[in-house]
């Protein structure tokens, strides 16, 4: 995984094992992905877990979540997805507005920044799977609704970020994207976590991992300190409740931040919406676009509340995801959701 010219300049596009990803469709070099955050989800609490019970077994089944999500990645890539983002410490599993202090325990790391034994072998199946059906990984490491089960000294965010190397590393994946914390604007009881430290944590990935592209996301309307602008590999935001014309103006105004203009990157958006007129937005200002799709826990509807139907046809909303993706990409008659 490397940047490289494209389209929109040099370092605007997105390489995968030297070929620039979807070269010569209507996305050349974008990279087009879904936020697929639970594929490693599971739920320490006894109180809380029968929420994400399987309807068919009336339990909940971290394993099965994860093997049913790998199983239809093939499904993914057939559609021409370039990118899925699975976190650590999950994302908001119920929808509405999400509470800081989450009753749910969905997070992989231990107090001190060590990573839970089952979490990591989950975390290491998808990030062979994905780089075996040529998906790119971005692994995201902290969410602000489970920091605050974590120690808050900046030693313990390190550890965390040197176990998610060490996966990178130990399985030589060149697939993989680090997104250090999920909306780093908002509420993390690390102070490391923090937007105006935040490219500490940038500089410590660069320095023990050279190569591996770092970034980290932020909240639709806001704007992050330019240390953490210049520090980033890749733009990443969210453009949840913007409308088409409010995405077109973000894409534009992350650009013409001076330390994107110093040194041009590709912007992505990572969590956005079901909305394709918000898509094809994005993508004719420039930016990669991130399906977001939260889901009720029926194991039908969206891919953020367990358990998960993780297939690309199972409602008709992913299904016109999928089939607008095959379209842009070229990817029509591989796509079973077309």
């Amino acid at each position: 995984m490397s940047l490289c010219d494209g389209p929109l300049g040099p370092g605007r596009a997105w390489c995968v094992n030297g070929e620039r990803v979807n070269k010569g469709s209507q996305v050349d070099g974008l990279l087009m992905n879904s936020r697929m955050i639970q594929g490693v989800f599971d739920d320490y609490n006894s109180s809380t877990v029968g929420k994400w019970a399987y309807p068919d077994s009336g339990v909940w089944d971290p394993d099965r979540n994860t093997e049913e999500f790998i199983g239809n990645l093939s499904s993914m890539v057939g559609c021409g997805l370039n990118a899925v983002t699975v976190g650590m410490q999950g994302g908001g599993p119920v929808g509405g507005k999400f509470p800081h202090d989450q009753p749910w325990v969905s997070t992989a790391w231990l107090a001190d920044g060590t990573m839970d034994p089952a979490w990591k072998r989950r975390a290491v199946k998808v990030a062979l799977a994905t780089d075996e059906a040529g998906l790119v990984l971005v692994f995201q490491g902290f969410y602000q609704g489970q920091s605050r089960r974590l120690g808050h000294e900046d030693s313990v965010v390190e550890r965390a970020l040197t176990e998610m190397i060490a996966i990178v590393r130990e399985n030589n994946l060149t697939n993989v994207l680090l997104e250090v914390a999920n909306e780093d604007n908002l509420d993390f009881n690390q102070p490391l976590l923090h937007p105006e430290n935040m490219s500490r944590a940038i500089d410590f990935v660069h320095k023990h991992a050279p190569g591996l592209l770092v970034s980290t996301s932020f909240t639709a309307r806001y704007t992050p300190p330019a240390s953490v602008i210049a520090s980033t590999d890749f733009s990443l935001y969210h453009c949840n409740a913007l409308d088409p014309a409010e995405t077109t103006a973000k894409v534009k105004t992350i650009m013409s931040q001076p330390g994107f203009e110093a040194r041009p990157r590709p912007v992505v958006f990572n969590e956005c919406s079901t909305n394709l007129a918000v898509m094809h937005a994005a993508l004719e200002a420039g930016a990669g676009w991130g399906f977001y799709d939260q889901g009720n826990s029926t194991y039908r509807f969206g891919y953020q509340s367990p358990p998960v139907d993780w297939r690309v046809d199972a409602t008709g909303t992913k299904a016109g995801f999928f089939s607008s993706v095959a379209t842009l990409t070229g990817h029509v008659s591989t796509c079973s959701a077309s």
